[in-house]
C-alpha cells in the first residue's frame, strides 16, 4: 500500500525519506501533553527548521512568498538550522505555523524531507506543498502547490487536537526508526 522507496525516472537516485527523530513513547509522551489551549497559545510565528537555500536543489523561491504572505497578516518568520533535538521540538511546539516547504526539484523528483514526519510527531498538522508528500499520508495534510494559496489554507482550516493525535497515531505507527 504505501511505496516509500523508489527510483527516479532515470534510475540512478533513491529515494527513501528519514523518519521522526522521536520513538513511539515519546510521541505519546508528546500526545498526553497536548491540550486545546496549548494550541491556542501558540505564538503568531512561522518556524521553519531545515535548509534555506538557493540555486537548483534550493527552497527559498518556495519558501519566501509562503512567509511573505505571513509577515503580511502579522506572522514573525524564525529559521533556523543545525539545532538541537530539544530546542527543535520546543520552537515547533510553541509556533503556531509549522510548513514543510520544499523546492522545486524536491517537489519534481518527490523528496520527502524528514521534517514532516518530525513536525507532526512534536505536536503539529502536517503542512507542506509538496504532493508526494501529501501522497505518503493519504491527502491528510494541509496542501497546495502555490504557496500563498496554501498559507490561506493554514489560517483558514479549522484544526482540531482529534487530527492532529490522529497525524500523530499516523506517525507513532508508520515512521519512526522502530
Amino acid at each position: 500500500k504505501h511505496e516509500y522507496v523508489w527510483h527516479d525516472t532515470i534510475g540512478r537516485t533513491i529515494y527513501q525519506p528519514w523518519a521522526t527523530d522521536l520513538l513511539p513513547q515519546e510521541i505519546d509522551k508528546n500526545k498526553n501533553e497536548l491540550t486545546e489551549e496549548n494550541i491556542r497559545d501558540r505564538r503568531k510565528e512561522i518556524v521553519f527548521i531545515g535548509t534555506y537555500g538557493e540555486g537548483v536543489f534550493g527552497n527559498r523561491t518556495e519558501i519566501d512568498p509562503f512567509v511573505n504572505r505571513g509577515r503580511a497578516l502579522g506572522y514573525i518568520f524564525i529559521r533556523r538550522e543545525n539545532i538541537s533535538f530539544g530546542d527543535d521540538q520546543i520552537m515547533v511546539k510553541n509556533s503556531e505555523i509549522a510548513p514543510t516547504l520544499v523546492g522545486e526539484w524536491q517537489k519534481k523528483w518527490g523528496y520527502i524531507p524528514c521534517r514532516i514526519f518530525k513536525t507532526i510527531s512534536y505536536g503539529h498538522y502536517g503542512i507542506t506543498n509538496s504532493p508526494k508528500v501529501n501522497e505518503v499520508f493519504e491527502g491528510n495534510l494541509i496542501h497546495d502547490t502555490d504557496n500563498v494559496k496554501l498559507f490561506d489554507k493554514v489560517i483558514n482550516t479549522k484544526v482540531t487536537l482529534d487530527m492532529i493525535k490522529s497525524q500523530m497515531e499516523y506517525v507513532k505507527k508508520h515512521h519512526t526508526y522502530i
